[in-house]
């Protein structure tokens, strides 16, 4: 419910909110409805520093893109 209240108190702006990957994870499966059971082989964790985008239409969370990691390919 708070992604909600920020989402709507923040709405037509970027927010980032920082979380570790497990909550990442569990986020992203909450999202695209995905069972906990299935939660395990269908999202690898998150890569370190990586991006995962969400949009907000308004009503729902929609998801965009999971893991977002090739701004760290020069770090390698």
């Amino acid at each position: 419910r708070e992604i909600f209240k920020i989402a709507n108190e923040q709405r037509g702006k970027r927010i980032i909110i920082t979380a570790h990957a497990a909550v990442i994870r569990a986020f992203w499966g909450k999202i695209t409805n995905t069972s906990a059971d299935a939660l395990a082989y269908t999202y690898d964790y998150p890569d370190n520093a990586s991006v995962s985008v969400v949009y907000y239409d308004g009503e729902k969370l929609v998801p965009g893109e999971y893991s977002h990691s090739k701004h760290l390919a020069d770090l390698q």
